[in-house]
């Protein structure tokens, strides 16, 4: 119909003239990960994305028949290539099923993970230039293990206002204080007045340990600041001291203290039952360990 009726398919210019065919855009990779991507390939929530950036891996071009296949040239200008921030490198590339899912692009991916994510470089920071480095923010040293297991709650509430905004910059990518640098440790360890810090409860450090994730969940959180101040970050009572490097070993020994006994789910004494179930076993031992006497005696 194109050729032999174009006229009334108005397929003809406006002048009249026989309509040209325009030249097909080339179909490249312009991101260099696409081969680690081509997961994505597939995934409606990425397909906009990679058809843009890897629309060779995907398969997403279309090759005329009769047009021979193009051979990369050596000639075209380089892509300018941008780099992930270096303290952020290993948060992006767990990360970089995110880098179009908001908010996570525009706070973070945009921000700290050019290289994996593929965004054009920022006028004063591509390959070449590393004198405009941001500021880099730490992880509280104290709580660096925490925030790396909880990192995936960075934008989650009531976590990122109560402890990952305050112990966890670094992990999360929270802008800095006004007082922190990229070229410094945190401050509290070279200020003259140290942030006063707590310690778990002898007796029961590998329960707050295990518990971790429970710091502010209801009804455990009662437990967790009797016994679980330094694992949760919460503030010490008034007769606590100041932690300093004399203190830690003026603790007392695990045999003199009597270790408090309370279960860690509020629906153990509804299921007794289970305390001499062998399945069980295991769970009731952790969570249920008073309604089912496994308390030091």
């Amino acid at each position: 119909m194109r050729i032999n009726c174009a006229k009334t398919c108005v397929y003809c210019n406006d002048d009249g003239s026989p309509p040209t065919t325009p030249e097909p855009e080339e179909c490249i990779d312009t991101d260099k990960d696409c081969e680690v991507k081509s997961g994505l390939c597939r995934n409606k929530n990425y397909k906009s994305m990679m058809l843009k950036r890897c629309p060779v891996t995907c398969g997403f071009c279309i090759v005329d028949p009769t047009t021979p296949k193009p051979t990369t040239s050596t000639e075209s200008p380089e892509i300018t290539k941008c780099f992930d921030d270096p303290a952020m490198a290993h948060v992006c590339k767990e990360n970089a099923h995110r880098c179009e899912v908001e908010p996570f692009k525009s706070k973070h991916m945009v921000k700290f993970c050019k290289g994996t994510c593929g965004f054009p470089c920022t006028p004063d920071r591509n390959i070449t230039t590393t004198t405009e480095a941001p500021k880099q923010c730490f992880d509280d040293p104290t709580k660096a293990q925490v925030c790396k297991e909880n990192a995936h709650r960075c934008e989650v509430e009531p976590f990122k206002t109560k402890n990952m905004m305050r112990f966890c910059k670094g992990t999360c990518g929270f802008p800095c204080d006004d007082d922190g640098g990229s070229t410094t440790t945190t401050t509290t360890t070279t200020t003259a007045a140290p942030v006063k810090k707590c310690f778990d409860d002898p007796a029961k450090a590998h329960v707050c340990k295990e518990n971790a994730h429970r710091c502010n969940t209801e009804p455990f959180k009662k437990n967790m600041i009797t016994f679980c101040k330094g694992t949760c970050g919460f503030p010490c009572d008034d007769e606590q001291p100041l932690v300093t490097t004399t203190t830690t070993t003026t603790l007392p020994p695990a045999t003199t203290t009597r270790e408090p006994c309370f279960d860690l789910s509020q629906d153990c004494v509804n299921k007794p039952q289970l305390c001499t179930n062998p399945p069980y076993y295991d769970i009731v031992k952790k969570n249920c360990r008073k309604t089912c006497g496994f308390c030091t005696q």
